[in-house]
């Protein structure tokens, strides 16, 4: 569970590069 944590703080930061199509699928 605690790595799960630190992902979802990674793909906010990733949220701002062009790669926010990767992100939404991470978000799902």
């Amino acid at each position: 569970m605690e790595k799960e944590v630190s992902t979802t703080v990674k793909v906010r930061f990733s949220d701002c590069d062009p790669i926010g199509h990767l992100n939404n699928v991470k978000y799902l």
